[in-house]
């Protein structure tokens, strides 16, 4: 039986403690705590709102709470709530805690907007349609800043998300970001979405019969006011921040430089890998300076900028390594800690209190319903505190080894700094965009070149080259047009040379190389022209073109996907009684039927826009070899089908590679490769011309059409 994909899609609560004057009771000064609750759907759309307030109360005691409600409840005892307007009225009979919930409208706006997606095998499917199905499965959680919500919680608060999949149903399970654990025969993964900024947050994984459990958004309060003596972490961030912008300014300045600081980088970028303790950020950082001045032209006045810009840089790489040195000092649990509990809140003691609440409470629980959403408070009021705990330390690490590789590339930037001077006094008066040239004969020179001389080398071989040559410029028009439709800026100088190396390096080159391939005649006979070469060619086309011989191992291309016929070369007929000897050229059944059936998949996931790339340029690269020789009428022979043979197998090894069962795949790549050894032992007499009894030549002639025995 199917199950639905969830219940309740997911359940945002934000669970920092909201300390409100505004609701007390009567005659007490204690303050009241607020934790709101917002369930969601499958998509992300609010579908209730309420609040669970608490006031530590003494017996005889009225209080009065406001809010707009729609309705209220009295979640300690059966007592009723006294309820107009805004204003919530309760009497106390006891000492203790008073617990009530009050329904909010609907229409009230949260500090984020959820909205989740689903993708099932490249789809997007509605999630009351996922409940039960099988497949690739991509879950999408983005979230982003509600413009309805005043206040400033989402830049105050962080949100703890936890999801939970059942490994019985989704295998291969990918979640970037996230804090995995094993829970039972559930793998739970927790993120921590920083405040102040949108997020996006993408699971995937393979699964089968689907089912999940609601997904929990935690608010976790995190705007942290500590002294840095005399300042306080915003303005040390700001100067950071200040730091960063200048570091960034100097890069753009650098960026209108010169291409050939290119050098001084990579040595730059060499030095900070062999540093001990070099921040990955730090690297990063440097991968993309280095991008940014790939395709830059040189000038004299260019190379003024370059030199400002690396002492723009030096001062930036400055600012932000006294910013990580203060971050490293400052950032870390225990300071989070001390703050609080200097302004009242032991963070330690609350869970013991927690703990020992949510022992009582499950007891009580079971005659008080209405209690377990109090322990489901306690609850995530501990993890909350065990997750702050995990993220802080996370931070400070990353702030450490961020420092560590600030004051690294602080102290070697000057190296460098030297070098980049050097250089410039050294390229002073070379103009020209000697980058993008560089840049062009990399990245499309060499492969050009290579590409047309294997072309035009099979072409000297054999005309059937002229196949393969097909297939490619099938290929090479299909990525222009694809690049053509994305729109791309610069399109057109891509384009340019694009047509200049096809021309020059699919058609000039190719075309010397095959006239080349005719230099033992000129050798022979120097008389021997271009006109003699042309008339070769007449001669070869027109031969071929009205030949009409027969054969009698001659077959049909439509017989070539099964290896029905053989070619038979050789037999010997000078052997002992009940010996026999012969060879053929024969398919390989095992590469050839398996590898078509393969074919025919990918056909399927093309025309049903499943496909993939690499996908059609199989199917493409196998039809160019097929296709030229259903139009041929003269006698044709299995061989001809050799070179698209070797599609079949590119099909096989990327259906294989594609299944979602990567074990499977193993064991039927491991059984083909038995299966086709044991035929090639079978079978080898008949490729080599071996003697072998009567009876095993007589067994290898399995079809009557293959008669080379």
């Amino acid at each position: 039986m199917k199950q639905k994909i969830v219940r309740r899609a997911s359940a945002l609560v934000l669970a920092g403690c909201l300390l409100a004057g505004a609701a007390l009771p009567a005659f007490a000064a204690s303050a009241k705590e607020e934790v709101i609750y917002a369930n969601l759907d499958a998509s992300g759309t609010v579908t209730g709102v309420y609040a669970v307030n608490s006031f530590a109360v003494q017996a005889g005691d009225t209080v009065t709470d406001h809010g707009s409600y729609t309705a209220v409840r009295n979640m300690t005892t059966t007592d009723p709530l006294e309820h107009s307007g805004d204003t919530v009225t309760a009497t106390v009979a006891e000492d203790g805690k008073l617990y009530y919930e009050g329904t909010m409208d609907t229409a009230t706006a949260l500090p984020w907007l959820v909205k989740l997606t689903y993708t099932l095998d490249g789809a997007e499917i509605a999630p009351e349609e996922l409940g039960g199905k099988s497949g690739a499965l991509t879950i999408r959680l983005q979230v982003s800043r509600n413009p309805d919500c005043t206040g400033d919680f989402f830049d105050q608060y962080a949100l703890q998300v936890t999801m939970t999949l059942d490994t019985d149903r989704a295998q291969n399970i990918v979640a970037d970001g996230a804090t995995m654990a094993n829970v039972g025969s559930n793998k739970q993964l927790s993120y921590i979405l920083l405040p102040g900024s949108d997020s996006d947050v993408t699971v995937t994984a393979d699964v089968t019969d689907f089912a999940m459990n609601a997904i929990s958004l935690n608010g976790v309060k995190l705007r942290l006011n500590l002294d840095l003596d005399g300042a306080d972490l915003t303005g040390m961030l700001d100067r950071l921040q200040s730091g960063s912008v200048q570091l960034d300014d100097g890069a753009n300045a650098l960026a209108d430089g010169i291409a050939q600081v290119q050098a001084g980088l990579d040595t730059l970028n060499g030095k900070s890998g062999e540093l001990p303790g070099g921040s990955a950020k730090v690297k990063a950082a440097l991968t993309q300076m280095q991008t940014a001045l790939n395709g830059v032209s040189a000038s004299t006045d260019q190379l003024t900028t370059l030199l400002d810009a690396s002492t723009q840089i030096q001062n930036g790489i400055a600012q932000l390594d006294a910013g990580a040195a203060q971050l490293d000092e400052q950032v870390s649990y225990d300071a989070y800690k001390a703050i609080l509990k200097e302004n009242g809140l032991d963070l330690d003691q609350l869970k013991d209190g927690n703990a020992k609440a949510m022992e009582q409470l499950e007891q009580l629980a079971r005659v008080m319903p209405q209690l377990k959403d109090v322990i489901l408070l306690l609850k995530g009021s501990s993890a909350n505190i065990d997750a702050m705990e995990t993220y802080l330390n996370t931070v400070h690490d990353g702030v450490a080894q961020l420092h560590a590789g600030s004051s690294t590339l602080n102290s070697q930037y000057g190296q460098f700094d030297a070098g980049v001077r050097q250089l410039a006094n050294a390229l002073t008066g070379m103009l020209g965009n000697l980058s993008v040239l560089t840049d062009g004969v990399n990245r499309a020179l060499l492969p050009m070149a290579l590409g047309g001389v294997a072309f035009g080398l099979g072409c000297a071989a054999k005309w059937t080259g002229i196949y393969a040559g097909a297939g490619l410029a099938v290929l090479y028009l299909g990525v222009l047009y694809a690049r053509w439709q994305q729109k791309r800026p610069g399109f057109r100088a891509e384009f340019r040379t694009a047509a200049v190396g096809g021309v020059l390096f699919y058609v000039l080159l190719p075309l010397c190389l095959y006239i080349g391939s005719y230099l033992p005649y000129w050798w022979r006979d120097p008389a021997f022209s271009l006109s003699d070469w042309w008339q070769c060619q007449v001669s070869m086309f027109s031969y071929h073109a009205t030949l009409k011989a027969t054969h009698p191992f001659e077959s049909r291309w439509y017989t070539w996907l099964l290896g029905l016929r053989p070619v038979w070369y050789y037999r010997n007929g000078y052997l002992p009684y009940g010996m026999k000897a012969s060879i053929a050229g024969m398919a390989g059944p095992v590469i050839w039927l398996v590898g078509l059936a393969a074919l025919v998949g990918l056909l399927w996931h093309q025309v049903s826009a499943r496909g993939s790339r690499q996908g059609a340029g199989v199917l493409i690269l196998y039809g160019t070899q097929l296709i030229p020789w259903m139009l041929v009428t003269r006698c044709t022979f299995l061989y001809h089908y050799f070179p698209s043979s070797m599609f079949c197998l590119a099909a096989l090894a990327l259906v294989l590679a594609r299944m979602k069962h990567v074990d499977w795949a193993k064991k039927i790549a491991a059984g083909l490769c038995v299966v086709a050894l044991v035929l090639f032992v079978l079978y080898y007499p008949a490729l080599s011309g071996l003697p072998i009894p009567a009876w095993w030549a007589d067994a290898l002639n399995v079809l009557p059409s293959f008669g080379f025995y």
